[in-house]
């Protein structure tokens, strides 16, 4: 059974995992989980409106619209919001398929892992090929991602190779110059001691970035 003293440290556990004291809120820990979750919601769907505003809305599916709007209430990352925003509208505005892995997935996935696979889609989308058959080099997307070190990287690459939105890649580059051959080489070689160093988008995960992309207005 536990004590005041015990409480009283739960209580100060709280305010610095909180950020405002439960105190100065003057509600109980469940009317504060309530009121962050609502004012988490309030700014997924305020947007998703925006999004969808001159498309058709449809009613979405309970299996995907219970599971998503209680997931995007425990989301306080702009970053991410604007993502459950976007899944939401695509599957109120059906402009883009939204299956229900999405909102699981969506759940998973950490604001640096969601810029990770901004820049994969966005490079792998400048590419003359379908965005799924793009390459690309670990030394490519920790700059243009901003990743801080290999560890991070490889941390990232594997939860989402877990999540089957990524997966590792041969490269399958025809060298026409010496040098070009040595440095694929180089690169042969890494992938033998270094997991992920050249990785690429599944069909699930181009179809998952896509869901979370704003609806694409009609002209």
């Amino acid at each position: 059974m536990s004590t005041e003293s015990d409480q009283a440290h739960v209580g100060q556990w709280l305010s610095r995992v909180a950020g405002p004291t439960l105190d100065d809120l003057g509600v109980d820990l469940r009317d504060w989980i309530r009121h962050k979750r609502a004012k988490n919601l309030e700014v997924v769907v305020a947007e998703a409106v925006r999004l969808s505003e001159g498309a058709e809305v449809h009613e979405i599916p309970t299996r995907t619209l219970t599971p998503l709007l209680n997931a995007a209430s425990n989301e306080d990352d702009s970053e991410l919001q604007h993502k459950w925003a976007a899944l939401l509208a695509n599957a109120a505005t059906e402009a883009t398929p939204v299956l229900p892995a999405f909102v699981d997935v969506l759940r998973q996935i950490t604001p640096r892992e969601a810029r990770m696979l901004d820049v994969m889609y966005r490079l792998a989308s400048q590419a003359e090929y379908h965005p799924e058959s793009a390459e690309m080099p670990k030394a490519l997307l920790r700059t243009n991602a901003h990743l801080e070190n290999d560890d991070e990287y490889r941390l990232l690459a594997a939860d989402l190779d877990r999540l089957q939105l990524i997966e590792e890649r041969q490269w399958r580059v025809v060298a026409r110059r010496s040098e070009e051959r040595a440095e694929i080489l180089e690169e042969r070689a890494e992938q033998l001691v270094f997991r992920y160093s050249v990785v690429g988008l599944t069909p699930f995960g181009v179809n998952f970035i896509k869901a979370c992309l704003p609806p694409e207005r009609s002209t």
